[in-house]
């Protein structure tokens, strides 16, 4: 399975299935992704794609069950 490896920010959007303030909390680090994009692993986390996204939110923590909005940096 061929990975990428992408320079991103991470927002975590909900606090035990409640929305929070989200831009308060961004994390900005290097993250690896599958070649489809549908799991993305951050910080000994792991992601699932949100298909269509979810209220601003386009991952879910796999164990956290959390959403969160992960964007890539342009450079």
């Amino acid at each position: 399975m061929v990975k990428k490896t992408i320079k991103v920010s991470v927002c975590k959007l909900t606090e035990n299935g409640s929305y929070n303030y989200p831009w308060v909390n961004t994390v900005d680090g290097i993250a690896t992704f599958t070649s489809t994009f549908n799991t993305c692993y951050f910080e000994d986390k792991e992601y699932k794609k949100i298909k269509g996204g979810k209220n601003g939110g386009n991952y879910q923590g796999v164990f956290d069950h959390e959403i969160y909005r992960i964007w890539q940096h342009k450079t």
